[in-house]
């Protein structure tokens, strides 16, 4: 398994890491990047939302999406679907792009040696 680089204060510490050890590292990494995209997705809608001066209710509206799931969404407690954030993002005007993380191609290129 291809190894991640690790940050330069874990250097030393992870010489002595076993397989399991790098695996419990990479799904932390991936868990945190997720955590990081759902923060900036709930600010990224808010800051939208208020620049085209629109409140919840006058979006949900125009999305017919719930105002309760947009409230959670700008909170990060929603689990939006991709046709919830399509909605809201086409009324918003915010274009995306989609991409795997670095853990996710690694375990594909992984999978891919098996599978040879």
């Amino acid at each position: 398994m291809k190894r991640p680089e690790v940050n330069r204060w874990l250097v030393e510490e992870s010489a002595t890491w076993t397989e399991s050890d790098w695996e419990q590292y990479r799904l932390i990494s991936l868990a945190m990047s997720v955590e990081s995209q759902k923060i900036h997705l709930a600010w990224l809608i808010k800051s939208a939302r208020k620049r085209a001066q629109y409140s919840q209710r006058q979006l949900a509206k125009l999305t017919q999406v719930q105002q309760s799931e947009i409230s959670k969404i700008e909170k990060c407690k929603g689990n939006p679907t991709l046709n919830t954030l399509f909605k809201l993002f086409v009324v918003l005007g915010i274009e995306a792009s989609f991409r795997l993380p670095e853990v996710v191609k690694d375990l594909d290129e992984d999978n891919s040696e098996v599978a040879a």
